[in-house]
């Protein structure tokens, strides 16, 4: 009692859900329509239930920041085509964690657009750069990512390249076709 429930209808929630194929319509019918929702009515023996124990983990390492964070998000839409981009990046910064004497710093970027009008334009980029540094030993790895369709296939293409300092010393590429399960 007291709470509310929200309830979406959508086709598709991109770039959470991957869109369908082509334009659909939707139609909710609610003449006859229901929603029932489980209520859990208490046991009498619930007032002797035991609390929860305090979560056990791992105690955070000391650290330092070197460079501060960066977050940017930014949504745009072009007015001549109506493809709408959504671009986040977040820069952890660097960080030093003090009693293994480790720089660390992440890096992502994420790029989400689709033409309205054309559920096939959906497409996803993503790029990740994740550095460490003690001494003289610098690894670093870098990870691209694509993720786009057509009405039968979802295509994927992917890097990845690791690196010890400036020299590359792994690379790995994918090229993937899936077939779409129109079920």
């Amino acid at each position: 009692k007291g709470n509310r429930i929200r309830i979406a209808v959508s086709t598709s929630y991109c770039p959470m859900v991957w869109p369908s194929p082509e334009t659909v319509a939707l139609s909710l019918h609610t003449s006859g329509s229901q929603l029932s929702l489980p209520v859990r009515t208490g046991a009498g023996s619930d007032d002797a239930l035991q609390p929860f124990e305090p979560v056990e983990m791992a105690p955070d390492h000391a650290s330092r920041e070197i460079e501060p964070s960066v977050t940017h998000r930014e949504r745009t839409t072009d007015i001549a085509t109506g493809t709408s981009v959504l671009h986040h990046v977040e820069d952890t910064g660097k960080s030093l964690i003090e009693d293994i004497n480790l720089i660390v710093q992440k890096r992502y970027e994420e790029t989400f657009s689709i033409t309205p009008e054309d559920p096939t334009s959906a497409r996803t980029d993503m790029v990740r750069i994740v550095r460490a540094e003690r001494g003289d030993w610098k690894p670093r790895t870098e990870t691209r990512l694509t993720f786009a369709c057509d009405a039968d296939n979802f295509h994927i293409t992917a890097t990845l390249e690791a690196f010890e300092g400036d020299e590359k010393i792994l690379e790995r590429t994918w090229d993937e076709k899936i077939p779409r399960d129109h079920m």
